[in-house]
């Protein structure tokens, strides 16, 4: 197949043709999807079968597309009936005790929290504000570390903001 256009000769070997074929495909892209809206990307659920986007999926390095095979949804579901087993119980109990074996310090100041707060030294976390974003508190955030001496230095912070504090620390 060969076509001329203003004195240049087109076939899919010539040399003009592969110097002027990026140019002619970045014009038709750019004609084609100026103003469309940008698509996102979408995946089937292996559980319950429905096309979701890829925000409905946790991210997982070892699968081929880098997201879990099942949705969030379809996973917390089957978590809660997990955990209602008698094995499910009895290994988040084992987790619990481990991690309070591991981090003795963080659960002393976190129970020195809860006996400040039912004494009254200290306002429920769900009456202020977060100390990062304007929505409201959920929990109490030890940003000094769990040290006795700084068991009470403790900010307000919504769940998002406290996970993100903790992420920067690890």
């Amino acid at each position: 197949m060969e076509t001329k256009l203003n004195n240049l000769k087109f076939s899919p070997s010539s040399y003009q043709f592969r110097a002027f074929a990026p140019c002619l495909v970045s014009c038709l892209v750019g004609f084609l999807f100026i103003g469309v809206p940008k698509m996102e990307a979408t995946k089937q659920c292996s559980k319950c079968k429905k096309i979701k986007p890829l925000s409905e999926f946790r991210k997982q390095k070892d699968c081929k597309d880098g997201y879990r095979p099942n949705c969030k949804s379809c996973e917390s579901i089957s978590e809660k009936k997990y955990r209602q087993t008698d094995k499910g119980r009895a290994y988040h109990k084992a987790r619990k005790r481990r991690f309070n074996a591991l981090n003795p310090n963080q659960v002393k100041a976190v129970n020195a929290i809860n006996n400040a707060i039912t004494a009254g030294k200290l306002p429920r976390p769900n009456t202020k504000l977060c100390y990062y974003c304007p929505k409201p508190a959920q929990q109490y955030h030890h940003w000094h570390g769990y040290e006795k001496e700084h068991w009470l230095d403790v900010v307000p912070v919504c769940r998002k903001c406290h996970h993100k504090c903790d992420r920067k620390i690890a």
